[in-house]
């Protein structure tokens, strides 16, 4: 494309010419710019597991081809598994390619992804999807084709939960009535309903309430450590 360069001396006439004001602008220089040679990165393919369990890991390969003119240089891809319904929970990775890739030239990689197991209260499952992002920070520059540099894999990945323990309590045996200032005795059963054995050991906590519920009128009467694992469809009596 062609532009041109005009200067004009004196332009706000700080000058007096008297009758030569007239002669102040040059003739119009010609200045055909071209665009250089440039890459331009794009996910070709993006291949991720099928199925995964909550806990462990998924395998997301890709492959990233630059189909400009010019070699690319050090990128950021960046892997997203985000849920197909958009809530809960997105889970990203990033990988650091310091190597150049030429034109024309492929790469097929490979990212591994921890899943977690739980955000604490709500565990890990449902269905996500896999998003790659080539130079996700643009460090690259590929103007005018910096907006495909991202592909979505065409299959979901089924995210199950693992089996899990399941503490249940059973009912707690105390006496009817109890003396103030006095120690009471006190059983209660723990069961594991769930389909796995319990990691290794928790904390029970007894607390002594007047109308069955914890609030802030109710006392602690201690808490007591199980040093443990816990067997599917096993109990342990305290």
């Amino acid at each position: 494309r062609t532009w041109y360069v005009r200067v004009v001396t004196d332009n706000s006439n700080e000058v007096y010419e008297y009758a030569f004001e007239t002669n102040n602008a040059s003739p119009a220089a010609a200045i055909t710019f071209t665009r250089p040679a440039l890459p331009d990165l794009q996910v070709d393919t993006v291949n991720a597991d099928v199925a995964a369990v909550a806990g462990t890991s998924v395998v997301v390969t890709y492959t990233v081809t630059n189909h400009g003119t010019a070699a690319a240089g050090a990128r950021n891809d960046r892997i997203l598994l985000s849920r197909e319904d958009g809530t809960l929970w997105n889970i990203e990775t990033v990988l650091r390619r310091d190597e150049p890739l030429a034109a024309g030239a492929s790469q097929t990689l490979e990212a591994r992804i921890n899943l977690p197991l739980s955000n604490g209260t709500v565990g890990y499952s449902g269905r996500l999807r896999a998003v790659v992002t080539t130079d996700a920070n643009n460090e690259i520059v590929e103007y005018p084709n910096d907006g495909n540099n991202s592909r979505t894999d065409s299959d979901l990945i089924n995210v199950t939960l693992p089996p899990l323990p399941d503490l249940t309590l059973g009912r707690i045996v105390a006496p009817a009535e109890a003396l103030t200032e006095a120690a009471i005795p006190l059983r209660w059963t723990v069961t594991n309903s769930g389909s796995a054995a319990t990691a290794g050991g928790w904390t029970d906590r007894v607390w002594l309430t007047r109308n069955g519920v914890v609030d802030n009128s109710s006392r602690l009467l201690g808490d007591f450590a199980i040093d443990t694992t816990l067997a599917a469809g096993a109990s342990i009596e305290r």
